[in-house]
């Protein structure tokens, strides 16, 4: 998990798209917005899929990833603009925020 962390991280701090494994099925395209810690259930990471697979059946939109069950992470060459839908003032959700992309004006 540590890798993530870490790449994850790096592609929020430089807004770089990443291409994911979740839970070991197939490949999910996202924007890194933020991960924190959230009380009694570890380490998250929200993210906005632009494509790939998903549990919902829904490819696109707003998603919630436990970093412990990210297998694969690939940082993109791709940079993304900050959406005006993202929400960092999110308290009750957000224990302790690790890292996060910079709030848009």
């Amino acid at each position: 998990m540590a890798d993530e962390v870490v790449l994850s991280q790096g592609a929020i701090e430089n807004r770089k798209l990443m291409s994911i494994t979740y839970k070991g099925v197939g490949q999910r395209v996202i924007e890194p917005y933020i991960i924190y810690e959230r009380k009694g259930s570890g380490t998250w990471l929200d993210a906005y899929q632009l494509g790939g697979h998903s549990e919902s059946g829904e490819p696109e939109g707003w998603k919630q990833f436990h970093l412990q069950e990210i297998n694969t992470v690939q940082v993109l060459d791709e940079v993304f603009a900050p959406r005006p839908t993202y929400n960092i003032d999110n308290r009750r959700k957000y224990e302790r925020i690790i890292t996060a992309v910079e709030r848009v004006a």
